[in-house]
């Protein structure tokens, strides 16, 4: 199974206003996943809720997914994490998601 550029395109952005907003990054895990149109992407975010909840960043709670996500969706994130810029690389990966889909 791989994630969809939309259904992480739509993940991403919301995570981006959540985070924007001040919410926690489990707190936007939450809502984004709520609104993620796939099943099976809901449950990798519920699983990583739960590995936030035991104080992993979001990267990390998600990477032991990582091969059903694009290969440049981890690394980018975990930069925004490092540097304090969480919001610029959901919102980066958004328009990312959305530039590749019409070439694949």
């Amino acid at each position: 199974m791989r994630i969809k550029l939309d259904a992480l395109s739509w993940f991403a952005e919301s995570m981006a206003r959540c985070l924007s907003s001040g919410l926690s990054p489990q707190k936007s895990l939450e809502l984004s996943g709520a609104s993620v149109p796939s099943g099976a992407f809901r449950k990798i975010i519920v699983a990583a809720i739960h590995g936030c909840d035991q104080g992993l960043p979001v990267s990390e709670a998600l990477g032991g997914r990582r091969r059903v996500f694009p290969r440049f969706f981890l690394p980018v994130i975990t930069a925004g994490e490092l540097g304090g810029r969480q919001v610029e690389a959901y919102r980066l990966v958004a328009e990312h998601c959305r530039r590749l889909k019409p070439t694949l």
